[in-house]
């Protein structure tokens, strides 16, 4: 046990304190993010924390929390904090240092965050986010393929969701090239989602990879329609450009593209040749080229193969250098060699 995870330890209070909110019937993300900013203190006990509910306004209801639920709430915390100790999850508090300061860029960011792994090196090393269909073609497949092996390649760290189809792609290519993946998923650290993927995961966590899983969910919350939303917008701030392989109009990666465009992140795309959002391309487009159509229609940069990603990588880390995250890619229509 280091002296971080021991009971007694001050952060170790703050951290269940911070649970112990989230716990709490009728305090929200949003009232529990903004708690965590404003008090400086952290609660011992059932007592204190009590003394703590009680000089904040945090609940939505106009009636203030009972005792029960309040030692209901500590209690439920202090079993959180339990499942983190036994299934190895480190928990970071939004006003801590070592929480990710790209997350700080979210209107509405996670309160907390749950590690597994090594979530480290964001200053050092470009992000970059690929998603995509959970259904791709095996020209989605490749290009995923190709385009995590030139992260990993350029020294960077490739960012996804553990789904099947494209996230899966992108994250064995990236650790195929030796390169750091990180997942973020839609529910608590102490199961894998889809289970095909659990052993994806493991590879992630390995020592010699140097990956991480992560999630605002804890242990024994599971996956609900709208955690894969909530979920898109942190895969998004935590790459410094999204790039999407494959996706309908509606698919889910269209969220984690949109959260990205509104946090001035480049949002890049890839098309077979052929498509060509000025020319119309083919007639019938399938589906999963659409949303990338759409996007690159909206501004975004269309990647024509590995070389061009690399350039794009370079030019990010440039702009990083010069504190813009988010240089200005112009959008093109060309001819596409993946």
């Amino acid at each position: 046990m280091t002296l971080r995870d021991h009971p007694k330890h001050p952060l170790q209070h703050r951290v269940h304190t911070a649970l112990a909110l989230y716990h709490l019937k009728g305090v929200g993300p949003s009232r529990l993010a903004t708690a965590l900013r404003m008090v400086c203190e952290s609660a011992t006990d059932p007592s204190t924390f009590s003394n703590l509910v009680r000089s904040l306004s945090l609940t939505r209801s106009p009636a203030p929390p009972s005792d029960k639920e309040i030692k209901a709430a500590w209690a439920r915390a202090a079993d959180s904090l339990e499942n983190c100790r036994r299934e190895h999850i480190a928990v970071l508090v939004i006003d801590e240092e070592n929480f990710p300061a790209s997350l700080q860029d979210l209107k509405k960011p996670p309160a907390l965050l749950f590690v597994k792994g090594m979530l480290s090196n964001l200053a050092a090393k470009p992000r970059v986010t690929i998603a995509g269909t959970r259904d791709p073609s095996e020209w989605g497949t490749k290009t995923a393929q190709r385009c995590a092996k030139a992260v990993a390649e350029a020294g960077g760290i490739v960012v996804s969701g553990l789904a099947r189809g494209i996230d899966a792609a992108a994250h064995r290519a990236a650790l195929k090239a030796g390169g750091v993946t990180w997942a973020v998923l839609a529910h608590g650290l102490d199961r894998v989602s889809p289970v095909s993927n659990r052993g994806l995961a493991e590879e992630i966590l390995d020592k010699d990879a140097g990956g991480a899983i992560v999630s605002e969910y804890p242990p024994g919350v599971p996956a609900r329609r709208a955690h894969f939303v909530e979920r898109n917008r942190i895969q998004a701030a935590l790459g410094q450009a999204v790039l999407i392989v494959e996706s309908d109009t509606d698919g889910g990666s269209m969220h984690t593209a949109k959260f990205a465009q509104d946090l001035n992140r480049p949002v890049w795309v890839t098309l077979p040749s052929g498509v060509d959002s000025r020319r119309g391309g083919i007639s019938a487009p399938p589906k999963t080229h659409r949303g990338p159509l759409s996007l690159l229609a909206a501004g975004a940069r269309r990647i024509t193969d590995p070389s061009d990603l690399r350039a794009c990588l370079a030019k990010l880390h440039q702009a990083k250098r010069d504190h813009n995250l988010s240089p200005r890619l112009d959008s093109a229509s060309q001819p596409s060699l993946f």
